[in-house]
């Protein structure tokens, strides 16, 4: 439904009105598709390998028309924004687990993903819709993120009631954009400019976990972990 906001000039002695129509238009379409496989290696232990595949696209418009409270002409356009964006994912994840005897047992693995968002963003501004002199600007950018990891686990089980887990992890990345700008003002040349960035990023995040059961319903934990946020390439 419209947005409809009124807007009040009090800076000048004749007071004008300003009566704002928005209309927002948001489609989003996804898909995922994800499997895994398992495999005892005998001596080995248990291998397992997940993947995912999805894709996301967005597609938002929003419009702001305007007219005065004074005015019988009916509604303006004032300004128009679009978003359109396509971010996809590709990910794998392969772990082998072994169990060296009752009290401990090791997981190794390693995981990768490759993400992709290739966005589009405009702006127009009527300034004279009689003229057809509109100014527009966009800004279309593709974003590439190449990320892997290792991980080494072990589970030290001390007693019946004290479990301790340990975890050493190693990411790293790499990723690279481009953005390409334009601003137009009617039928003017447009002005555009470029831009390419390149960054790598590497962290390492260990981890330990205790735990010790009080009794059949009650636990108490003791955790300390470095953890790194996922980038939102959106």
């Amino acid at each position: 439904d419209p947005i409809k906001r009124k807007f009040f000039n009090t800076q000048q002695i004749m007071i004008e009105n300003y009566i704002e129509d928005n209309h927002y238009n948001g489609d989003t379409e996804e898909w995922e598709l994800g499997g895994d496989f398992n495999y005892n290696v005998k001596e080995l232990g248990s291998f397992k390998v997940i993947f995912i595949a999805s894709q996301t696209q967005t597609d938002n418009t929003d419009l702001v028309n305007q007219k005065s409270n004074q005015d019988d002409d009916g509604y303006l356009p004032i300004n128009a924004a679009g978003y359109y964006a396509t971010a996809e994912e590709q990910a794998v994840r392969s772990n082998l687990d072994k169990t060296i005897n009752e009290q401990h047992s090791i997981e190794a693995g390693f995981e990768f993903a490759f993400n992709t968002l290739d966005g589009n963003v405009n702006f127009t501004s009527f300034a004279d819709i009689a003229a057809n002199n509109n100014e527009l600007s966009t800004e279309a950018s593709q974003i590439k993120e190449d990320r892997y990891q290792t991980f080494f686990n072990h589970n030290f089980i001390i007693s019946s009631t004290l479990n301790l887990q340990t975890s050493l992890v190693w990411e790293w990345s790499e990723v690279d954009l481009v953005t390409n700008y334009s601003n137009q003002f009617a039928d003017e040349l447009p002005i555009t400019s470029n831009l390419a960035l390149n960054r790598r990023f590497n962290y390492f995040k260990p981890r330990i976990n205790l735990r010790y059961d009080l009794s059949i319903d009650e636990q108490l934990r003791f955790n300390i972990e470095k953890t790194v946020s996922q980038l939102d390439l959106t």
